[in-house]
């Protein structure tokens, strides 16, 4: 588990969000992240292709949902994450070779639950797909983690 309170150093929260095992698996490279934002890419090659050449939608969402979701942590308190609550993703052009870039931003936040947003780009600045998520806010402790063991 990556510890969000790092993510003002930028370079080491990249860097552990990067490492992760399924962004490698997918390819997502978090490239910056600030209050402002987060901005993400999936260098896309042959491991992201559906059969019709382009990339997968799949992967896309993943990229909307990750950007987005990223884009909440600056805005977390000490000992909160998120989850995914609800992902819409709107596909508008195909990703068809190269980078696909993902800009993502908070809409809103209340104590419970976070939106955002991310846009998907190809190189050539063309619009691919646009999402938006909500992330259910919740602390993460021993105390919370039991409850969950006793609830299931």
């Amino acid at each position: 588990m990556i510890d969000l309170k790092s993510w003002p150093d930028n370079n080491a929260f990249r860097a552990a969000v990067n490492k992760t095992p399924y962004y490698k698996t997918i390819a997502i490279e978090l490239m910056k992240l600030d209050k402002r934002g987060a901005v993400a890419r999936i260098k896309s090659g042959r491991k992201h292709r559906n059969l019709w050449g382009t990339v997968h939608g799949g992967a896309l969402a993943s990229l909307v949902d990750s950007t987005s979701g990223l884009s909440t942590v600056p805005h977390l308190k000490d000992g909160e994450t998120i989850m995914t609550v609800s992902l819409q993703v709107d596909y508008f052009a195909p990703a068809v070779k190269g980078d696909v870039i993902a800009r993502g931003r908070m809409v809103h936040r209340s104590k419970r639950l976070a939106r955002a947003e991310a846009i998907i780009e190809d190189e050539q600045k063309n619009l691919i797909a646009k999402g938006h998520a909500i992330y259910m806010i919740f602390s993460v402790n021993n105390n919370d983690q039991a409850k969950a063991r006793r609830s299931r």
